[in-house]
């Protein structure tokens, strides 16, 4: 996946395999480093958000999905990454 253009956020699902999801945050990191990556945890699978966040993600959200809560980790999370500021860990 290269980037062709600038992505500021990517919201990923956090329902996707181990594998593909660490894959997916791997080849973000690598093509879009610039990306700031926010999970969306439909399962509570706390040690897989963990593991996601040490691999690149910038924060999760949990479902049913509180729009204030996004909109708040979206603008911290974008703030944060015109300072330089990298993820919560």
């Amino acid at each position: 996946m290269a980037c062709q253009e600038e992505i500021d956020a990517v919201l990923v699902g956090l329902s996707s395999p181990k594998q593909t999801l660490l894959s997916f945050l791997r080849e973000i990191r690598q093509d879009c480093p610039k990306s700031t990556v926010i999970l969306i945890n439909h399962s509570d699978d706390v040690p897989l958000s963990i593991e996601a966040m040490k691999h690149g993600a910038f924060d999760e959200v949990s479902t049913p999905v509180d729009l204030e809560e996004l909109l708040r980790k979206l603008d911290a999370a974008l703030s944060g990454c015109k300072n330089g500021r990298q993820g919560n860990l």
